[in-house]
């Protein structure tokens, strides 16, 4: 039977909440019984924008429960809208059962500017930069202001 499957692309979530709930923005999930990867529900997320959430208990943005979290080149902003910082808090991102696959949406040859928030990472959409000679491996750097640059695993 399977899973839900969901692609969003280009989406901006606002202004969402959850009281006494997981999830502020998105929950995802499986049943207890679908413990075989092919059968569990999919969410992909590409260069979507996360802001102004809650939640009461875990993952204030997203809660993903035996499920498959992908997100491509996706921003996860602050909770708080007066703010500008990222929401780096543990929990903003909660993993139960299956890790999220987070990453910028950069080519071979090219990282992304990111932020590890929990088990994902919180990419600037859309910026791209050189990576260093063709045919080195794709790895985790700290780059400028302390930012995590995170290469796209595709190659480069």
């Amino acid at each position: 039977m399977g899973g839900v499957k969901a692609d969003f692309r280009d989406t901006s979530f606002r202004h969402a909440s959850v009281r006494n709930g997981n999830g502020g923005v998105i929950v995802v999930s499986s049943d207890f019984s679908l413990m075989d990867a092919t059968e569990r529900s999919v969410a992909d997320f590409t260069r979507c924008t996360f802001s102004e959430f809650a939640a009461d208990f875990y993952g204030s943005a997203v809660f993903s429960s035996i499920s498959q979290l992908r997100m491509f080149d996706s921003h996860i902003a602050s909770a708080v809208a007066e703010t500008n910082a990222t929401a780096l808090s543990s929990g903003t991102v909660f993993d139960f059962g299956v890790n999220s696959d987070c990453r910028s949406g950069c080519g071979p040859g090219q990282y992304g500017t990111c932020e590890a928030i929990d088990g994902c990472f919180s990419c600037d959409i859309g910026v791209c930069n050189a990576w260093c000679v063709v045919g080195v491996g794709v790895g985790v750097g700290v780059g400028r202001e302390g930012r995590k640059e995170i290469g796209s695993g595709l190659g480069g």
